[in-house]
């Protein structure tokens, strides 16, 4: 059940863009301040703005409380869809999933629970109305969502690298934070980012030279992985891999196995 939950799970958001999220990495995102702090604000603008009317007709510890479920209930609805994808993709090969879908899904179990709740907590005075009270609670979480994503994350993410550094791959210039694993090949190197993908003409030890240790470490003399690309060290018959979030599964030299092992152990 870890393995799955550390895998990552590529997603399209509402604009086309590109990029991954999975249920351990969900988690991990809950539990910063900037996150906390971010849900108390979700939390305090669903209580103020009263979307159901429910102020005059349930005291205000009830509807404290119900806010309070259903925030929690909608998180625990996106955990159990990122983890169904994370274990589908594991079987069956990753694919981009819409983020609007998932988002989607996520709220339609919450909306109908919570109708049917306000419904015997207002003593039949709200009568349970799913649509098109999905709609709008879908078209809330989408914002929230984005919010999160553009804002919240990415500040998270960069708290390691206060600096917004970034590193030159070819003739471009890449957020380090960005940045998951890379792997040599001939005269270019392969480059997977968050969500996506790109080959550049380039050696790796050039971009190597511009980490520092704490960054990534090398594995193989053809991969580098970054610290938050996550992974384990296994065996594969007599050889060593190391099996990241992302399902990537890179070769790990017999020479270098107990470094990788001493780095993971420090870092992981």
């Amino acid at each position: 059940m870890s393995s799955i939950s550390d895998r990552t799970v590529q997603l399209v958001d509402i604009g086309g863009l590109n990029f991954a999220l999975g249920p351990g990495e969900l988690v991990v995102l809950l539990r910063h301040n900037a996150s906390r702090l971010y849900l108390l604000c979700v939390y305090a603008l669903l209580v103020v703005t009263d979307a159901p009317g429910l102020y005059g007709q349930v005291a205000v510890p009830v509807i404290l409380t119900f806010w309070l479920f259903m925030l929690t209930f909608f998180l625990a609805t996106l955990w159990c869809i990122l983890f169904a994808l994370a274990a589908a993709q594991n079987r069956l090969g990753p694919w981009k999933t819409p983020a609007p879908l998932v988002m989607a899904l996520a709220v339609l179990p919450g909306t109908f629970v919570g109708e049917h709740a306000m419904g015997l907590l207002t003593e039949g005075r709200h009568p349970p109305q799913l649509f098109p009270q999905v709609v709008f609670y879908f078209i809330m979480a989408e914002v929230f969502g984005i919010l999160f994503l553009k804002f919240v994350r990415p500040a998270i993410e960069g708290r390691a690298h206060e600096t917004g550094r970034h590193i030159v791959i070819g003739a471009s210039p890449v957020p380090l934070s960005r940045l998951r694993h890379i792997e040599a090949r001939e005269h270019h190197v392969h480059v997977t980012l968050d969500g996506e993908s790109l080959t550049q003409r380039a050696r790796l030890g050039d971009i190597v030279a511009q980490t520092a240790p704490e960054d990534g470490f090398q594995p193989h003399r053809s991969w580098w992985v970054a610290a938050q690309a996550g992974g384990r060290l296994e065996k594969d018959g007599p050889k060593h891999v190391l099996q990241l979030r992302d399902g990537t599964r890179i070769p790990v030299a017999r020479t270098r196995v107990e470094e990788v092992r001493e780095w993971l152990e420090r870092h992981g």
